[in-house]
């Protein structure tokens, strides 16, 4: 691996007229030339910033700036980080830390990298600064669109109570647009744009690669737009199996959902009244459910089933336009499959994913995996261990995959632990912490 000595976050430059924000980075290496790399952001014109305080605007921008720069970082993963054009406190450094810590950790785990006491972001001795008076949202909510079962859960909810709400997303694909479509609501879009040094250097094997924690750079880019399009309601749909973790690595529990956690959700939340505004409120609207039950209340809407996919090669940047909507040969698609067997019939099961995976053979290890029996958890957005055996033994129950061979592989375990999977069952149906979900969007969860 190429080797560095320091990262720095150089500087960040908006253009207001334009609706673009430039963010530099410089990577110093080892006996050669720094490498620069430079991020934009477009957003939706006119961009009218006269209702921000140039306090608010400038700690959002550092925010994004440092927040985006995770991709950067972990292509050499240097010793040392620096900020030149501004100072962080010593709260924000130790946020930071957390964030860069956890949020890289399956990154760090698959790169056998020993990432304790590595990062560390600087910090000075001057008060933060944050304008009380930042602005004056409109009670309005900007609800994060995924394009799979969850968002469209929480939007439809939403829309039976009439609450008012935009959707939002960074970059759009074609299921996130007929999803949007769907619900008769317009998608307000802020177009990411990465270096493509980053691609470049990928290819080379010469860096490091792996999983960041995007949801974390999809919040406070919302948080942006927020501030400039007047909402007081961020709302996402991270779900309470988001905080199952992968595997344990160096003593720590490594999750691929980190970014999606109760965890995060809190320390993101603290961070913004603190230290970039008061008016904003971020929440996950799910976050009392487990996936499975999110899957049952999905079922409600089928106008979705020929559109929705929780598949995440529809939304890579060199995706095939022409592949289907459902990779089957990932953890994902095989859980999504699985927690809606549990609640819809085979017809409609095969209407939504073109098979059924109950009689692919090659997936049994999947299924095992998911099941909690292999090393670790899958690391991609899935549920527990619980909720597969709770999915399984319902789908098992339906009597109509009977003959297929995963439930003949699978059909011994679970009707020998028939007990386990009735105390799973009042375990994942249960509801969890709505600690952090305001009260008006509270009583519309108390329903469901």
């Amino acid at each position: 691996m190429i080797s560095a000595k320091e990262f720095v976050f150089v500087d960040y430059k908006p253009d207001w007229q334009k609706g673009e924000i430039f963010f530099t980075y410089s990577i110093d290496l080892d006996g050669s030339t720094p490498k620069t790399f430079i991020e934009k952001l477009e957003l939706p014109k006119p961009v009218d910033i006269s209702k921000i305080s140039n306090v608010t605007l400038n700690n959002i921008l550092q925010s994004i700036h440092l927040v985006l720069g995770v991709s950067y970082y972990k292509l050499f993963v240097p010793p040392k980080i620096s900020t030149s054009k501004y100072t962080l406190t010593k709260e924000q450094a130790h946020f930071w830390d957390i964030l860069y810590t956890k949020g890289l950790g399956e990154f760090f785990y698959k790169n056998k990298l020993d990432y304790r006491g590595l990062i560390h972001f600087p910090f000075g001795d001057n008060p933060s600064t944050i304008d009380s008076n930042t602005h004056h949202p409109t009670d309005r909510s900007l609800v994060t669109l995924g394009g799979g079962k969850d968002s469209i859960v929480t939007l439809e909810l939403l829309k039976e109570k009439n609450i008012n709400f935009d959707l939002f997303s960074l970059n759009i694909f074609p299921v996130q647009e007929k999803v949007a479509a769907i619900a008769q609501k317009k998608a307000m879009v802020v177009r990411r744009t990465i270096d493509k040094q980053i691609l470049e250097l990928n290819q080379t094997g010469q860096v490091y690669n792996g999983h960041v924690p995007i949801s974390a750079i999809y919040a406070f880019v919302a948080l942006l737009y927020a501030l400039l399009y007047d909402y007081s309601y961020i709302v996402f749909s991270n779900e309470r199996s988001s905080n199952y973790g992968n595997i344990t690595y160096l003593d720590e529990v490594v999750s691929h959902q980190w970014s999606k956690s109760f965890e995060f959700e809190i320390l993101f939340s603290e961070y913004i009244k603190m230290f970039v505004s008061k008016d904003v409120q971020y929440f996950s609207f799910i976050r009392p459910f487990y996936e499975i039950k999110i899957a049952e209340i999905f079922t409600r809407f089928p106008q979705y089933f020929q559109t929705f996919s929780s598949s995440n090669h529809n939304f890579r940047i060199n995706k095939n336009n022409n592949s289907h909507r459902w990779d089957y040969s990932s953890a994902k698609t095989v859980f999504v499959f699985c927690i809606l067997s549990a609640f819809l019939p085979k017809k409609h099961m095969l209407e939504i994913f073109d098979k059924n995976l109950y009689s692919e053979k090659r997936l049994i290890p999947i299924f095992q995996e998911l099941l909690g029996e292999g090393n670790t958890k899958p690391f991609e957005c899935v549920g527990t261990p619980q909720e597969m055996k709770v999915a399984l033994y319902r789908a098992y129950r339906r009597g109509e995959y009977l003959n297929d061979c995963i439930m003949e592989e699978l059909e011994d375990r679970l009707l020998s632990n028939i007990e386990s999977i009735a105390q799973a069952e009042r375990e994942v149906f249960s509801y969890g912490n709505d600690s952090n979900i305001p009260e008006k969007f509270k009583s519309i969860i108390h329903e469901n």
